[in-house]
C-alpha cells in the first residue's frame, strides 16, 4: 500500500507474473510420466508373457544391474538384488542348461 505523509491509503502497488506456461509444462511432464509408467509396465508384462528377460551387461567390470524380474526368474536370480556378477549369472545359467539335458 501506498501511504502519504499522514499515513493516508494513496493507492496500492502489485506484482503479478504469469505462470501458464510452467502450469502447462508440468501437466504435460505429468502426463508424460503416467504415459511411460504405462509403458514400463506393459513391457514388464510382454516379458512376462513371453517368458524372456533383459538387463544391461557392464564390460569393464563383468556386472549386470537392472534386470527384468522376468530375467531374473529365468535364471534363478535374487529379484531385490539390483546388480549381480557374470559368474553368478553364467553359474545359474549352465545350471539350467545342465538339468534340461
Amino acid at each position: 500500500m501506498l501511504k502519504d505523509k499522514s499515513g493516508k491509503i494513496t493507492g496500492v502497488l502489485s506484482s503479478g507474473e504469469d505462470i501458464s506456461a510452467r502450469v502447462k509444462a508440468e501437466k504435460e511432464l505429468l502426463n508424460a510420466k503416467k504415459v511411460a509408467e504405462i509403458s514400463k509396465e506393459r513391457f514388464r508384462k510382454s516379458q512376462e508373457a513371453g517368458h524372456i528377460g533383459s538387463w544391461e551387461f557392464n564390460l569393464k567390470t563383468g556386472e549386470f544391474w537392472g534386470g527384468s524380474d522376468e530375467g531374473k526368474r529365468i535364471y534363478n536370480l535374487d529379484l531385490d538384488k539390483k546388480r549381480f556378477s557374470s559368474g553368478r549369472y553364467n553359474a545359474n545359467c549352465c545350471r539350467k542348461r545342465q538339468t534340461k539335458s
